[in-house]
């Protein structure tokens, strides 16, 4: 159901060419239910495909560096128990 009024509110950005929030909002259907009817369809034209994609890279990029810093601190961590 959260899924479904996402949705409807993203047709609803883009049909005031709201882009940015119509793609965070697919962006939120994707994350929950990404086999939603509603957003297949929408997935299918380029440029609200686009629009998703920005947060997308986004979230991906910022997970990757939130990892990747961990990891450096637990090195880090290891390293200092060892000496």
């Amino acid at each position: 159901m959260l899924c479904n009024r996402l949705a409807s509110e993203a047709k609803e950005y883009f049909e005031k060419d709201e882009i940015e929030e119509g793609g965070l909002a697919m962006f939120k259907v994707k994350l929950g239910q990404p086999r939603n009817k509603q957003l297949l369809r929408m997935m299918e034209d380029p440029e609200k495909r686009k629009a998703v994609d920005k947060p997308s890279s986004s979230f991906t990029r910022m997970r990757g560096r939130k990892n990747s810093s961990r990891s450096r601190r637990n090195c880090f961590h290891d390293r200092r128990e060892i000496e």
